[in-house]
């Protein structure tokens, strides 16, 4: 994703006229009459305008007005187009709704393009404002014409109204609160990093996957219905991890989770751990651990078919995070889930099914593998082929393990195991099953 600007307000009338005369002459598709193009340059000068420039260059703006003093408007925006869909017209949207909230706005208006007439182009743009709160109103043919059907959006700019501070961590501040009449949960991300987590919500809405429903969210925060008050589901608890029928359940939601995130062109904005595997990073390995050279070096001799068989595998959103305090069951046991996604990436099934069984119980971890594997016949009418999957994650979850811990200070106990069977001499043997018995 592409963060190389900066945001600014502009108070200087010929220079709001100048940005955007620039960037609308780039978006033809969008501001092809001339008429109205000029007509948005000549009426900027005395409006809210936020600017983001790369190096010296103007490459987005936004604009709005204000309403009868409580609703904000966009008014006319735009993107160079060779910085389209890299989350700068977000990071300028919001930009603008934070000064509506300022000036005491409560809702925000846009008008755009109705579907009624097919563009392809401003398809674009309705997906664009759903993705950050906005809903259709009405459609009015009046403004700009029968061949230009206008469409209304809207968004509520309600206020979140806290009663309790849960916790902070990780520049993570959790709170209790109303929002909308609602008990809510409120995330707000001072790290931007952490950000990414409203993004993986809106992803695995649109991906169909079950998530606790989200009231509504800003560039920042992340506003949840606070399921401790509802009367249908509960937070997860310890004991929870010896119930065989709540992990029946939360297979069918991690088969939805990897189901539904096949050939998904978000996949190639996830983060994954196989990532770190590369040749160099695993020969750093020996000086870390000069005991484990035999085993490294013949690791190294494999890497290329290692790395094809990675390779070559089949890629799923994978939860990554598991365990009981991120575990939201329903009441009756009807279904069950996982919370906070800031772990999310991509990786192998098998990899996403051990991070859930290795944590629980005989019983449970066999309801769960038993209940996918099920799934996986149903759908397709064969068995799910996990060995090579095993396989290679039994090799790779090993080392991933070790290159994490080492950029720690101090090295971390859950490490602890994946050094010893480096040490011992387990690993090798993996490797060489892997390569020379099952001549991979």
């Amino acid at each position: 994703m592409f963060y190389d600007y900066k945001i600014s307000e502009i108070t200087n009338g010929d220079l709001k006229k100048q940005y955007t005369e620039q960037i609308l002459r780039l978006l033809p598709d969008w501001f092809g009459d001339e008429d109205s193009l000029v007509d948005y340059v000549n009426t900027v000068a005395e409006l809210p305008f936020f600017a983001a420039f790369n190096d010296d260059q103007c490459i987005g703006f936004f604009v709005g007005i204000i309403h009868h003093g409580r609703t904000g408007d966009v008014y006319v925006c735009g993107i160079h187009p060779e910085h389209h869909r890299q989350g700068l017209g977000k990071k300028l949207y919001f930009e603008l709704e934070h000064y509506f909230i300022n000036n005491g706005c409560s809702n925000v208006m846009v008008k755009t393009l109705s579907p009624l007439r097919p563009s392809a182009h401003y398809d674009k743009t309705r997906e664009f404002y759903h993705a950050i709160g906005f809903n259709d109103f009405y459609t009015d043919v009046a403004i700009w014409g029968k061949e230009n059907p206008c469409l209304i959006m809207l968004k509520n700019l309600k206020k979140f109204q806290p009663l309790t501070h849960l916790r902070t961590k990780d520049g993570v501040h959790v709170a209790t609160g109303i929002f909308d009449g609602k008990f809510a949960v409120q995330k707000t991300f001072e790290n931007a990093v952490y950000r990414r987590e409203i993004d993986y919500y809106q992803l695995l809405q649109k991906m169909g996957v079950p998530t606790i429903p989200v009231l509504a969210h800003s560039e920042k925060t992340l506003i949840l219905i606070d399921i401790t008050k509802t009367d249908d589901w509960r937070l997860g608890v310890e004991s929870d991890f010896n119930d065989v029928q709540i992990f029946e359940k939360l297979a069918h939601w991690y088969f939805d989770l990897h189901e539904n995130s096949l050939s998904n062109p978000a996949l190639e904005r996830l983060n994954s751990e196989l990532d770190v595997l590369t040749y160099e990073k695993i020969e750093s390995l020996i000086d870390r651990v000069p005991v484990a050279k035999t085993t490294l070096r013949y690791i190294l001799s494999c890497f290329d078919k290692l790395e094809k068989l990675i390779t070559e595998q089949e890629l799923v959103v994978n939860y990554n995070d598991f365990y009981w305090t991120n575990l939201a069951v329903k009441n009756d046991k009807s279904a069950a889930l996982m919370l906070d996604y800031n772990m999310m990436g991509k990786g192998y099934r098998y990899s996403d099914i051990r991070n859930v069984c290795s944590s629980l119980p005989t019983e449970s971890a066999k309801a769960f593998t038993t209940t996918y594997h099920k799934l996986f016949l149903e759908k397709y009418g064969y068995n799910w082929a996990e060995q090579i999957e095993r396989a290679i994650d039994d090799i790779t979850a090993p080392l991933i393990n070790l290159l994490f811990a080492f950029e720690r200070p101090e090295f971390p106990s859950w490490a602890k195991d994946s050094k010893a069977e480096l040490i011992s001499g387990d690993l090798l043997m993996k490797v060489k099953r892997l390569f020379e018995e099952e001549r991979y």
